[in-house]
């Protein structure tokens, strides 16, 4: 991986899933930046750290990037639970998998940018058995 956030890479690929990490800081950075978008590392840096801390799903990280740059001197966290991009916890992903009646697919149409889909297909198998 030849990038300038090589760095950031070796901070967060014990701390998060390595391949999302790898992922953004390549495909979705080169992806921005073909829309004339520039990331600082102290951007990336927090975005991980949310991705990281599990606040944020690792499909929710493209959407936080563009709300960070839509407002670029509020506090990212908040921007995010505003905006319901937090990550579904325990009680609350227990309800939307009940309400969608164990559907995954249903369940990440609805919910894909708050949830991690290998943690709703565990919870699916745990709640039917």
């Amino acid at each position: 991986m030849r990038s300038p956030y090589l760095q950031l890479f070796y901070e967060y690929h014990k701390k998060a899933n390595p391949v999302t990490v790898a992922t953004t800081l390549t495909d979705t950075v080169v992806a921005l930046r073909r829309k004339g978008v520039q990331l600082s590392e102290e951007l990336m840096r927090a975005v991980l750290v949310l991705y990281g801390e599990g606040k944020i799903s690792q499909y929710a990280i493209p959407e936080v990037l563009k709300l960070a740059l839509t407002y670029p001197s509020a506090s990212l966290e908040e921007k995010v639970k505003e905006k319901g991009l937090t990550i579904l916890l325990n009680d609350e992903l227990k309800k939307v998998v009940r309400q969608n009646e164990f559907n995954l697919g249903k369940i990440m149409s609805q919910y894909r940018l708050r949830v991690e889909a290998e943690d709703v297909k565990k919870l699916i198998e745990r709640l039917k058995n």
